[in-house]
């Protein structure tokens, strides 16, 4: 069994591998229109992509999951409007959530779920659609327990996918790591 994702296709959606001619849309997106990770410069973006592109075949030949970014593009018009994917989670978030510090914790290694899209196709249920496609996926071909996602306090959008995805949020009351504010969880037995 190979562990490569294949291409997922949904009614409006198709998430799929990167590829280099992606670099112009895909650094418009994180960097001019979302600033993702500090307005990257194209030539930075331009390793990130390869970097990923070659992570495809470095992990399935490894036979580990499929961690890494993702396009997601619209299916009619294979416009690139957002990036998604799994991340190995390997903090122990839901005891880090009982006020235990990451030292006092066991670390478990989950999988995490993340998607940013650009601003001008939010709020039409994309995000929700691509994220439902790689929880399917997941739970289907790697009989998940557990898939998380976490986000800010601010970001009350994340928030909402996270809850229609059916994810259970909790609050990290310590701040601590910063960008683990809330934290989505969804059981197997839940989806």
């Amino acid at each position: 069994m190979s562990l490569r994702l294949p291409s997922l296709e949904t009614d409006r959606l198709v998430i799929r591998d990167f590829r280099r001619d992606d670099l112009n849309d895909v650094h418009r997106i994180l960097d001019r229109e979302i600033d993702l990770e500090g307005n990257l410069s194209i030539e930075t973006r331009r390793h990130w992509l390869e970097w990923s592109i070659m992570n495809y075949g470095e992990l399935a030949g490894l036979y580990q999951p499929p961690y890494g970014d993702r396009a997601v593009t619209l299916r009619d018009t294979d416009e690139l409007i957002g990036v998604t994917g799994y991340s190995p989670m390997l903090h122990p978030l839901s005891e880090m959530l009982n006020g235990k510090s990451a030292g006092e914790a066991r670390w478990l290694p989950e999988m995490g779920l993340y998607y940013a899209f650009a601003p001008a196709h939010r709020g039409n249920g994309y995000a929700t659609e691509a994220a439902q496609a790689l929880i399917d996926y997941a739970f289907e071909y790697f009989h998940l327990k557990r898939i998380v996602a976490n986000t800010e306090f601010a970001n009350l959008a994340s928030q909402g996918v996270m809850k229609k995805l059916g994810m259970t949020l909790h609050r990290n009351e310590t701040g601590e790591p910063e960008w683990f504010e809330v934290l989505g969880v969804l059981e197997q037995s839940q989806a």
